[in-house]
């Protein structure tokens, strides 16, 4: 116990170690079974579910979580999957190595967090080509309204980039460049 000014703060400390993951995946399977709904309340214990005992392999108590998660995702918000996910694939990624956490890559692109992490993929990809060829076109001495026109993109989003590539001349590092946009 700590208490600092009218604030007092107690420690429970809970021992996960003492809950065994199969049980919480048996109970979930059987609501499941059922036809019940999973709620939120049922797939929070399942993020810290490499951290309870029990025999189940890490990578078969993870790439349970995400199965949960994927069942619930018609009942539960899609921002509470994410984060509930979010957390599942740190812990995927603290617990698992090599040939398991690529299985569980695999899995996890199944799922509203993997469809998320691609098309954020997809987007600084493209972002990173303008990038690219605005400074192709900045070296052989364009101006900003120009590269717009032969690109045929839109001339604010040339301009900032323009702009931020300016900033960075001479060295003209995509990746600073990329950082300097997304700081905007």
């Amino acid at each position: 116990e700590f208490t600092e000014g009218m604030n007092t703060y107690r420690i429970h400390p809970v021992i996960m170690t003492n809950m065994q993951v199969e049980e919480l995946v048996e109970k979930l399977q059987k609501k499941t079974a059922a036809g019940e709904k999973l709620t939120k309340q049922d797939l929070v214990p399942m993020t810290l579910c490499s951290l309870m005992g029990g025999k189940l392999s890490q990578k078969e108590r993870i790439t349970k979580a995400f199965e949960f998660s994927r069942q619930a995702e018609k009942d539960i918000p899609k921002e509470e999957i994410n984060k509930i996910e979010a957390v599942m694939y740190a812990m995927a990624e603290k617990f698992l190595d090599g040939v398991d956490m690529e299985e569980v890559r695999e899995a996890v692109k199944m799922t509203k967090l993997g469809t998320m992490l691609i098309n954020e993929g997809r987007e600084e990809g493209r972002c990173k080509n303008i990038i690219s060829l605005v400074l192709r076109k900045i070296r052989k001495g364009y101006s900003a309204i120009e590269i717009a026109d032969i690109l045929e993109e839109d001339k604010n989003v040339v301009q900032k980039i323009y702009d931020a590539a300016i900033a960075e001349s001479p060295d003209y590092d995509i990746e600073k460049i990329y950082r300097r946009l997304k700081e905007l």
